[in-house]
């Protein structure tokens, strides 16, 4: 069995048997996927040592202040979590799960590597008026 496939089956697991100070990505847990918004979203979560508890704290202070209700609350955390541990992230998801713990996007910077050339180049975007776009 392959690392990749392995992994898999350990977040799996782990998934079912969370405990509730464990972290909920840790650093294998971002090197183990190759999809670019999964690294990021585990390593940001990993950096900032977010818990199940912590999350379970920050995103019900979050979905309380929208008006979701209890129930509502304790479905959106679990699909989010589980959507979370998917290897192919949606930018949806990792932008919900950012925003559930508090942030929002203000910019974002892709640097792209051409192949043939070896010639790497940076695009980025602000949301923020002030900031310039690269």
């Amino acid at each position: 069995m392959n690392l990749f496939v392995r992994r898999r089956e350990e977040l799996k697991l782990k998934k079912i048997k969370k405990q509730p100070d464990e972290l909920i990505f840790n650093k294998e847990d971002t090197l183990s996927v190759i999809n670019i918004l999964s690294k990021l979203l585990r390593k940001i979560f990993y950096n900032k040592k977010i818990t199940y508890n912590g999350f379970s704290e920050l995103h019900e202070e979050y979905s309380l202040s929208i008006g979701l209700n209890k129930k509502e609350i304790y479905y959106d955390r679990n699909n989010l979590i589980e959507g979370m541990s998917n290897d192919n992230l949606t930018f949806r998801t990792f932008k919900i799960a950012l925003e559930k713990m508090g942030y929002g996007i203000t910019g974002l910077d892709v640097q792209l590597y051409n192949k043939s050339t070896g010639e790497k180049e940076i695009f980025g975007v602000r949301l923020n008026k002030d900031t310039e776009d690269k």
